[in-house]
């Protein structure tokens, strides 16, 4: 008896319940909330090779700005891809 007709004799005992199947609402919802999640988890390991770059360089940015994801940090860091590379013009806004 292979596992298919197991199951199904089980089923046939009353031995299995049905599975339980979402609204299509919840389940949509459920998806954007994973996806959500997958690019908060994209976002966060992206900022650190943003941070372990600059500290390669020798640039100890997180010690200047809270986030250098913010708008301060990441205007600085445009400057310096920019090819910016005076200190006093970088913290200008």
């Amino acid at each position: 008896m292979n596992d298919a007709q197991w199951i199904k004799r089980l089923h046939a005992c009353g031995l299995f319940q049905a599975s339980f199947h979402p609204d299509r609402e919840i389940s949509a919802l459920s998806s954007y909330l994973r996806l959500r999640e997958s690019h908060l988890d994209y976002a966060a390991a992206h900022t650190q090779h943003m941070q372990k770059a600059l500290t390669h360089m020798n640039l100890q940015l997180h010690h200047v700005v809270a986030d250098i994801t913010g708008l301060s940090g990441m205007r600085i860091i445009r400057a310096i891809v920019a090819g910016e590379r005076s200190p006093s013009s970088l913290g200008k806004p």
